[in-house]
């Protein structure tokens, strides 16, 4: 009786702590979060650990450190903010080795305390080198539609782990790894040879280079490391959770069939990582200045004016090596993002490119055959097909690079983002002016410490 009573009052403890926690989502309302590295950068600056999630990014976060640039896929540049913020990376997470690897090695190279303050779940996925080649002959011969803005072999590997046969870290650091490695390259040249007729992978070349990534990798790997950050937002440390897929790469609700082999909403990054829902307390959706596309399909608000073009290319087009469709806002995604994934405020990133424009135009709804829509066009076809509906706002004209307070921006700016919250039904609670986290306008608090 006296334990049962011990557990029950633990259990108790444990919900009044955990009302405490101050979890914090970001989420995308586009497709990718390729972009929004300043508002990450940011949210990091104010929390005491960092959890990536999905995958790696399809364009890197970068970081320049006596001025050598390093890109990072996996871990977040918010490693550079302080000493004492971890970063963890989740069970639910796809890794790439080559560049995980990398990015560790890079971290050491310029006195990160690597094996202190990162920590890789023993769960997490590993992107095979046959997965990448049945995704690369698969999107040749077009027996798939994954997303442009997914990273090639996603699709192959979130079929492999659907299928109970993908290969883990747990793996690569389990005492019969050899054999379960052997296992796993001849599953996927099965596929490779028979259905693709391709060259099949080498495995002493996979097995080789595993084995030196073991050997780095091991000071990082942790079982149940969910279990670490479930207990720190307990006991009232901030923690931001991030993804590289955007709310429409999500492989139900994204723009099918342009998206990714998983979910990528905000309850899926909680779900990735292995935390309850109830332990966050903030989801923040982020808007870029445009909308940036990396499918083949069409984007209803694409931008044909090639002046605009050329300057949205000057700041975003330089980072990716094929092009991409650019277009203006688009408050019918935005709207749906906000409701599907719970968003509490917005964060919108890169007001400082709309400065030059004589004019900015904001989709509201849709038309579609002479019928209204406020929703995405589920059907491919009708994607095709919808006519956008636009608010038209004139341009500032006026730098907003110095605007630190909402009072700081021109009255333009100003009731564009305010119409831009009163349409999207959330409010808007940080703006980028520029690239680097402190050039930041803090417009409402309460969505995060």
């Amino acid at each position: 009786m006296k334990k049962i009573i011990i557990m029950i009052t633990a259990i108790l403890a444990g919900n009044v702590e955990a009302k405490r926690a101050y979890g914090l989502v970001t989420i995308g309302t586009g497709w990718c979060n390729d972009y929004q590295t300043v508002i990450s950068d940011w949210f990091a600056s104010r929390a005491n650990f960092l959890v990536q999630t999905k995958a790696p990014f399809t364009v890197p976060h970068q970081i320049v450190f006596d001025d050598i640039t390093y890109n990072f896929y996996h871990i977040p540049i918010g490693i550079f903010q302080s000493d004492i913020i971890k970063v963890y990376i989740a069970p639910g997470t796809l890794l790439d080795l080559d560049l995980l690897v990398k990015e560790v090695e890079d971290l050491i190279k310029i006195g990160i305390d690597t094996k202190k303050r990162i920590r890789i779940s023993a769960s997490a996925q590993i992107l095979m080198p046959h997965e990448i080649i049945i995704g690369r002959c698969s999107r040749k011969k077009k027996m798939c539609r994954i997303g442009a803005g997914v990273r090639v072999g996603v699709g192959a590997a979130s079929s492999d782990k659907c299928m109970g046969v993908a290969f883990r870290l747990a793996d690569l650091m389990s005492s019969d790894y050899k054999e379960l490695l052997q296992e796993a390259v001849d599953r996927g040249n099965e596929v490779i040879v028979k259905l693709y007729n391709e060259k099949p992978v080498d495995f002493k070349e996979v097995y080789n280079k595993f084995t030196k990534y073991r050997k780095i990798l091991k000071f990082y790997v942790r079982d149940g490391i969910e279990l670490k950050f479930n207990q720190m937002l307990s006991h009232g440390k901030i923690g931001v959770f991030d993804s590289p897929y955007g709310t429409y790469l999500d492989s139900t609700h994204g723009t099918y069939t342009c998206t990714s082999g998983v979910s990528a909403l905000a309850s899926s990054i909680c779900a990735s990582a292995g935390v309850g829902f109830k332990r966050i307390k903030s989801v923040v959706g982020i808007v870029d200045a445009y909308s940036i596309y990396p499918g083949d399909g069409k984007i209803v608000t694409e931008i044909i004016d090639e002046n605009v073009i050329k300057k949205v290319k000057t700041s975003f087009g330089k980072r990716y090596k094929k092009e991409h469709q650019y277009g203006w806002i688009d408050l019918v995604m935005i709207r749906q993002a906000v409701m599907i994934n719970g968003v509490d405020c917005l964060a919108f990133n890169g007001l400082q490119l709309l400065d030059d424009l004589d004019e900015i135009k904001m989709c509201v709804d849709y038309d579609l055959d002479g019928r209204h829509l406020d929703y995405p066009a589920p059907a491919i076809e009708d994607q095709k097909r919808v006519i956008p509906h636009y608010l038209v706002f004139p341009g500032w004209k006026k730098s907003t690079k110095n605007a630190r307070v909402f009072s700081d921006l021109p009255q333009e700016a100003r009731i564009f983002l305010k119409q831009l919250e009163c349409l999207a039904g959330v409010p808007v609670a940080i703006v980028s002016v520029g690239l680097e986290p402190q050039e930041m306008v803090l417009i409402q608090g309460y969505c995060f410490p």
